[in-house]
């Protein structure tokens, strides 16, 4: 329910959960490219 109102509603919650959100999959893009070019 927090979730779905968070996403129609926009609040500083929400854009601070979206920032760690991007945060964890850039962080995952790059471990995994630098884990390819590795191998």
């Amino acid at each position: 329910m927090e979730v779905e109102e968070n996403a129609i509603i926009p609040s500083p919650r929400g854009t601070q959960t979206w920032g760690l959100v991007l945060l964890e999959v850039e962080l995952i893009w790059l471990w995994k490219n630098s884990w390819v070019s590795v191998r």
